[in-house]
């Protein structure tokens, strides 16, 4: 897979200060990624630009790069090799927001592959110090999370009394998989009051508003919800604990995905989709 290349997004920049003049109030979207999607690149520059263009001026964002092992390039990678490369990815995600005006609150994206391995190469606490992450991500189908293994119960639970301790966000991707499912991560959510618990595309449905009225620490995001299923949230009330997300630039992936994109995607690319579509625009069938 290839890590270069693509063309930059020409917008204007303030001459004084190199970013970009924040001109208009834009919105908040609570659910970005950056780095690598299946064979895919995409580069943070690009993907802030982008929104930016598109009319969002801030964003909570991780890294794809993460949700697909102990892997760099497509190549195995040891523990510590993948940890250093994304904590590397997010160190220059942040200073390409500061260079395009992107407000970014950057979510360390948590591995089981990388904490719970023999000669684990960080720890939890020592990766939080290491970046200014402002909260978590959780993928476990995408890591592979195996609740019937104690090191991983007590990752979780470290994760949100973490996140709890210091008011953190915690975004937990949530789908029919039953290492995912919204009601998998109510012992922690009951535990840990002070996190707040992002449960990420509202799948399933039910769960997720089961969740919502129980828990007052918790909202769900639109990423990949669909239309019916955002209406329904709010006809039961509970509107007002849905956040903007969008899954940017997963969006573009897969409204590409019978001819998927490989290596690093233009920011053209990008900028028009996003132009178009806001970074949404697919809707889960």
């Amino acid at each position: 897979m290839a890590l270069s290349g693509g063309g930059e997004v020409q917008m204007k920049t303030s001459a004084d200060s190199g970013k970009m003049p924040d001109e208009r109030p834009g919105r908040t979207d609570w659910h970005v990624h950056i780095g690598a999607f299946a064979d895919a690149y995409y580069r943070a520059e690009d993907v802030f630009g982008a929104l930016r263009a598109a009319g969002t001026t801030e964003v909570w964002f991780s890294s794809t790069t993460s949700g697909f092992g102990l892997r760099i390039g497509g190549k195995p990678a040891g523990a510590g090799a993948v940890y250093r490369y994304i904590r590397g990815e997010m160190r220059d995600a942040l200073a390409a927001a500061e260079r395009t005006g992107m407000k970014a609150h950057a979510l360390y994206w948590v591995m089981p592959e990388v904490h719970c391995a023999p000669d684990a190469p960080v720890r939890l606490a020592r990766a939080m110090e290491e970046l200014p992450y402002e909260g978590f991500k959780l993928h476990p189908s995408g890591n592979a999370w195996d609740w019937d293994d104690s090191a991983v119960e007590r990752l979780a639970d470290e994760v949100f009394a973490f996140a709890g301790e210091r008011g953190m966000r915690v975004v937990v991707h949530c789908g029919p998989d039953p290492t995912e499912r919204p009601a998998v991560f109510e012992r922690f959510v009951a535990r840990h009051p002070g996190a707040t618990v992002q449960l990420a595309h509202c799948r399933p449905l039910k769960e997720t508003c089961q969740m919502l009225r129980k828990h007052p620490n918790t909202v769900c995001d639109t990423a990949f919800a669909a239309k019916a299923t955002q209406v329904a949230i709010r006809a039961f009330g509970l509107g007002n604990r849905m956040v903007h997300g969008t899954d940017f630039p997963a969006t573009h992936w897969y409204a590409n995905r019978e001819t998927p994109p490989t290596g690093t995607v233009p920011a053209m690319d990008l900028a028009e989709f996003a132009m178009r579509t806001g970074g949404d625009g697919w809707e889960e069938e």
